[in-house]
């Protein structure tokens, strides 16, 4: 991946330096390829709660997980990435939800 960032430096941004995230999938295809995305960071990024699990992830949880997922995507809302926090009353999931984007509902 290295070599793609520095490939790129002084092309799609100043310095390779300034990617804060990268992430990569090797799929197989008919049609060998490389692409690439480049996106800039959203202005704010919240962190919501979805749900708190003591123990194992129930059904029902995986459940609601999904409904407040599928909510967020009819508000175009973008969901950058899912994560967990641990504290003693038990492993909390959050979404980290993109708002740059965000057309205002009231108008």
């Amino acid at each position: 991946m290295k070599f793609y960032c520095d490939v790129l430096n002084a092309v799609a941004y100043c310095d390779d330096k300034q990617i804060t995230r990268l992430w990569s999938e090797k799929l197989y295809s008919s049609n060998p390829r490389l692409e690439i995305i480049i996106q800039p960071i959203a202005e704010k990024i919240n962190k919501e709660h979805a749900v708190t699990v003591v123990g194992m992830l129930s059904d029902d949880q995986l459940s609601c997980l999904s409904k407040k997922a599928n909510k967020l995507g009819l508000q175009n809302r973008k969901i950058v990435r899912l994560f967990s926090e641990e504290d003693d009353k038990g492993k909390h999931f959050y979404f980290e939800v993109a708002c740059s984007n965000l057309s205002t509902q009231e108008e």
